[in-house]
C-alpha cells in the first residue's frame, strides 16, 4: 500500500544524498515526453547509414553511480547564455583555448577530471557496437543545458560538428525528454531520436557531420517545461608522430593521462 509519509522521507533523503541539482533532474525525467509533430516517426534503433557512417542508440548509459557523480559536478558549473540566447552552455578543450572552431569568444574551461572519467564507457558503447572504431580520444566537449528560463525551454539550432578530426560525435542526455531530429543534406525527412534520461546518442563516420546535421527544436508553448542537460563529446583519432610533429604535439597525452592529470589538479 502506498504511504505518503514514507514516500516523502525517501524523497528527502534522496535529496540529501544527491543534492539539488540531480534531484532536479530526477524530477524533471518524470515529465511525460513531448509528442511528435504529424507525420514524424520515431527512430528506436541504431543505423548503418552507409559510407562508414553509423547512429548508434544507447539507453542507460551510465551506471547509477556514475550518472550521479558526474550530474552533482556540473551542478556547480556555471553555464553561460549562448549569443543566440536558446541554452546555457559551457565549452571544454583540452588546455582550455577558445576552441579553434569557434567565430566567437565562447566561454571555456579545460577538460575536468569528471567528464574525462566518462570518455571510457562511452568509448567502450562505440567499441562494442562498431569493429574497428578508432576514435578514441575526447578532444572538446560541449555542456549544453535546457529549461524554464529559456524560451519554450530552450533549442539547439541545426548544425554539424564539423572537422576533419572529428569522426565520432556523442551525447549524454540527462533530465527531460527531448528529441533530437537529425537531418540528411539535400534530403526530406528527418530522423527523430528521443533522449531520456542517461541515454546516448553517437553519430559514427568520416563523412557523419560533412552530410547530417542536428537539432534540438524548442517545446510546445503549452507544453511542461523542466531542465534537460546534454554533454556533446567530441572524439578523433589518435594523433600518429608525424601529425604530431605537425601539429606541435608530441607530448599530447590520451585521455587516460589527461584524466589522471586533471585528477591531480583537481586534489591540489
Amino acid at each position: 500500500m502506498f504511504d505518503p509519509h514514507k514516500q516523502g522521507i525517501r524523497s528527502r533523503e534522496r535529496y540529501e544524498r544527491d543534492g539539488p541539482f540531480v534531484s532536479h533532474l530526477n524530477d524533471s525525467r518524470n515529465i511525460h515526453p513531448q509528442k511528435l509533430w504529424k507525420g514524424q516517426a520515431e527512430t528506436t534503433v541504431s543505423k548503418d547509414l552507409g559510407d562508414g557512417n553509423h547512429l548508434l542508440i544507447v539507453h542507460n548509459a551510465l551506471t547509477p553511480e556514475l550518472r550521479v557523480s558526474y550530474l552533482q559536478q556540473a551542478g556547480d558549473t556555471q553555464r553561460v547564455l549562448n549569443t543566440a540566447g536558446n541554452s546555457m552552455e559551457m565549452n571544454y578543450t583540452r588546455d582550455g583555448s577558445v576552441p579553434s572552431y569557434a567565430n566567437i569568444n565562447q566561454p571555456t574551461e579545460s577538460l575536468p577530471a569528471h567528464i574525462l572519467e566518462l570518455s571510457e564507457p562511452v568509448s567502450s558503447s562505440i567499441s562494442s557496437a562498431i569493429a574497428g572504431h578508432m576514435y578514441t580520444v575526447l578532444d572538446t566537449c560541449s555542456e549544453i543545458q535546457l529549461g524554464k528560463s529559456l524560451s519554450c525551454g530552450g533549442s539547439i539550432r541545426q548544425q554539424s560538428d564539423y572537422s576533419s578530426q572529428w569522426g565520432c560525435i556523442s551525447m549524454l542526455s540527462f533530465g527531460q525528454t527531448r528529441w533530437i531530429r537529425i537531418s540528411k543534406n539535400g534530403a526530406q525527412g528527418t530522423m527523430n531520436v528521443s533522449m531520456p534520461d542517461n541515454s546516448l546518442l553517437i553519430m559514427h563516420g568520416p563523412s557523419f557531420q560533412d552530410q547530417y546535421q542536428h537539432q534540438v527544436d524548442e517545446l510546445p508553448s503549452e507544453h511542461p517545461v523542466g531542465t534537460h542537460l546534454l554533454l556533446k563529446m567530441r572524439f578523433r583519432k589518435p594523433y600518429s608522430n608525424a601529425n604530431m610533429c605537425t601539429r606541435h604535439a608530441s607530448s599530447a597525452p590520451s585521455s587516460r593521462a589527461w584524466l589522471k592529470t586533471a585528477k591531480q589538479k583537481a586534489s591540489q
